[in-house]
């Protein structure tokens, strides 16, 4: 056999770029409709108790530290170079860069694990010191905190399967990986309750169990691929201090960003039982189009965005990184809108079951309007950071993303006494509109990126639809009471013909300025 030469791969065609961009949002679709599911039956279990704020603390804190494992490491650095030796190394060489990544990343990982486990109290206390006032809480907290605290090592190494998957134009097994996690997880309090003494301990199992099943899943599509390879037995030193000048920046502006989430946590442990609750669900519906479209949209553009750049094709990098964030923009005004009119109906529909009682939709319902408010701002701000992180600039981020964890501070006392729980929610949506409004127009001054013909015409008609979407809902929507009173039945259905009537106004909106959906479907962008 000869040597291994160096093969040019292919770029993704636009069209398979908008192609893989929906396989994803389908299977985040299907995600977080189980996902949904396995809130819906919490919610009826344990409605807004103590145990289970205590479980959303204990639950929160390994997945930020995931969170910011895979999104510094893996996402924003780790993709960003595997797409550049894609293109510029051999196959074996390749090889060699993954297994050295795997040896770093594990012994990262495990080190985490043990920290995390044997600083759990200080962890808890740090983060929700309110809870410390109830001792049980605390205690239970604690006890979560270390069972969950294990999945951090499968949950990243999850990450990395899939984002080498990505790498290589395998989109769907990584974006199915989610619907594992839910299932599990409605298994486990389904099925899993009555083994416990105390219930709640079957979640934080069944939270463990379902890091370990996301990984096992993609391990035989690796294989396939000839990409499943052993952490290197050596440590490779240049490539450490290459990882690790461009994880500190990333890091720092992804736990910032984290951060914010967290900080509200220290806030809300200090408000009437329940309030982490409320707070929990809110986020949860936020999470649908940020979930949806957002992350599917990023999780394809990075590694197109890596490639073009390596490449130094920059009219190809700006018409991705356009119509990216024309797609956010097309999808993230309405849902700011929708969620905002039917936050109430739709808290009602899902969780208004069991032991979670009208007030707790009513408490709900007001932070998820707050959250609301920001939801094109936090899709944005996903958009335009893969600008800079597929330059392999991560500074521009963080600094911003300080700005904005300032922000959040600054707004959490000034809404924090008057509006509780919602005032929370609010400034994490004010902040998150002055990072994605200060990032964009970052992006335009240093050149990353220039708006393609149109786009300022193309925005003012989707504020032009949107608005238009907004008023039809606003007066078609019946008040919450009636929610609260009617059956589960003329909820689904009525909550189905708003949102389909959202939709239609919104499209017919767009039809009627010139916006047509088949020229958004097939250029990414639109007139």
């Amino acid at each position: 056999m000869g040597a291994d030469v160096v093969v040019e791969k292919p770029f993704m065609k636009r069209e398979n770029l908008l192609g893989s961009t929906v396989l994803v949002s389908i299977n985040r679709i299907i995600s977080l409709s189980f996902g949904y599911t396995r809130d819906m039956i919490w919610a009826c279990v344990f409605g807004s108790s103590l145990a289970f704020d205590a479980f959303v603390i204990a639950f929160h804190l390994p997945s930020f530290f995931s969170y910011i494992i895979s999104e510094a490491g893996i996402r924003q650095v780790f993709i960003p170079l595997l797409s550049e030796k894609q293109i510029q190394s051999t196959d074996a060489d390749v090889k060699t860069f993954i297994s050295d990544i795997s040896l770093i990343l594990l012994i990262v990982l495990v080190v985490v694990v043990i920290i995390s486990i044997g600083m759990a109290p200080v962890i808890i206390k740090m983060f929700a010191p309110g809870l410390c006032k109830v001792e049980k809480s605390f205690i239970l907290a604690v006890s979560l905190f270390r069972i969950m605290a294990v999945g951090i090592l499968f949950t990243s190494l999850s990450e990395l399967f899939g984002a080498i998957l990505n790498t290589f134009g395998s989109y769907g097994i990584p974006s199915s990986t989610p619907i594992i996690f839910n299932v599990v997880a409605i298994l486990s309090t389904s099925y899993f309750t009555d083994y416990f003494k105390i219930p709640i301990y079957a979640l934080a199992f069944g939270i463990l169990a379902s890091g370990i099943f996301q990984g096992l899943i993609q391990i035989p599509f690796l294989k396939r691929k000839n990409l499943l390879v052993k952490p290197s037995p050596r440590i490779n030193v240049v490539l450490i201090r290459k990882v690790f000048k461009m994880v500190i920046p990333t890091l720092a502006g992804v736990s910032i960003m984290q951060l914010g989430v967290l900080i509200d946590f220290i806030f809300s442990s200090y408000l009437p039982k329940g309030s982490i609750t409320w707070l929990y669900y809110s986020t949860r519906l936020m999470e649908i189009p940020v979930g949806i479209f957002s992350i599917a949209i990023a999780a394809v553009a990075l590694p197109n965005l890596g490639r073009y750049y390596a490449k130094k094709d920059m009219d190809s990098y700006n018409q991705v990184l356009d119509g990216s964030i024309r797609n956010t923009l097309f999808f993230g005004m309405p849902a700011s809108a929708g969620l905002f009119v039917l936050s109430g109906p739709i808290i009602a529909t899902l969780f208004k079951h069991g032991i979670f009682s009208s007030n707790d939709v009513i408490m709900a319902t007001s932070s998820t309007k707050a959250f609301a408010i920001g939801i094109c701002g936090f899709m944005l701000i996903k958009a335009c950071a893969v600008a800079s992180y597929a330059r392999q600039d991560a500074k521009l981020p963080a600094k911003i993303a300080a700005i904005g964890l300032l922000c959040n501070i600054v707004f959490n006392f000034i809404f924090f006494k008057q509006l509780m729980h919602a005032g929370l929610a609010l400034a994490t949506s004010l902040a998150g509109i002055v990072n994605a409004g200060i990032l964009f127009s970052c992006l335009i001054t240093k050149k990353y990126y220039q708006p393609e013909a149109g786009f300022w015409l193309y925005t003012i008609k989707l504020m032009i639809a949107t608005l238009t979407m907004l008023l039809v809902l606003l007066h078609m929507t019946p008040t919450l009471s009636a929610w609260l009173n009617a059956g589960t039945i003329w909820r689904i259905l009525h909550l189905s013909m708003l949102i389909l009537l959202g939709a239609m106004t919104y499209i017919l909106s767009m039809d009627l300025l010139g916006c047509r959906i088949k020229k958004f479907s097939l250029g990414l962008k639109m007139e």
